[in-house]
């Protein structure tokens, strides 16, 4: 191949590469400013959301958590109350879910004598009676899925604190309950 050809050859890979680059490092520098702007998008969706969830005043005709559990019927908006906890933790790491408790099981605090380190697990409580007296609460967005965040300590929302909750109820079968909840209240008073 002649010189000429080769230079040429040689200019135009050097062309084609350089353009690549730019090509490149203008799409990677792009990237996560639109990353940025959409995570804060949702941070401020999400913030505006909680703040309207979070209600100052209690919510009137709540039922307990056995309660709607029992009744077959219960379907659409629902008003329940009960205490966090469940389990060792009643909140899903990542996700704004949590579980509800019927407010007459007795948490191992209200035991006398009872020493648990995790009074909301309710381990004294059989799988059975934990079945019958738990829901689920959820938190969701505009696409009914629930929010990637941990809302535990949100307004005072920790385990064994005294809840009132009006939403939805999106499964009710097989001793499932699960609730989207849109209006929450936290009892200041959320101490045995």
């Amino acid at each position: 191949m002649p010189r000429s050809n080769q230079l040429n050859v040689l200019l135009f890979a050097v062309c084609v590469v350089s353009l690549l680059s730019l090509a490149c490092e203008s799409k990677s520098n792009t990237t996560p400013n639109n990353n940025e702007s959409t995570a804060k998008q949702i941070e401020g969706e999400t913030k505006s959301l909680l703040a309207d969830l979070f209600v100052n005043e209690p919510i009137a005709d709540a039922r307990g958590v056995a309660e709607v559990k029992k009744d077959e019927t219960a379907t659409g908006d629902v008003v329940i109350t009960g205490r966090v906890g469940g389990r060792a933790d009643p909140f899903v790491n990542g996700a704004s879910i949590f579980i509800l408790t019927d407010s007459a099981l007795k948490s191992c605090e209200q035991i006398h004598g009872d020493q648990c380190q995790q009074p909301w697990d309710y381990c004294c409580e059989t799988r059975e009676s934990l079945l019958a007296n738990t829901a689920t609460i959820r938190v969701t967005g505009a696409d009914g899925k629930p929010l990637q965040l941990n809302i535990k300590d949100e307004h005072g929302l920790s385990p064994l604190a005294t809840v009132t909750i009006a939403g939805t109820i999106s499964t009710h079968e097989d001793n499932q309950l699960v609730i989207d909840a849109k209006r929450i209240y936290v009892d200041g008073n959320n101490k045995s």
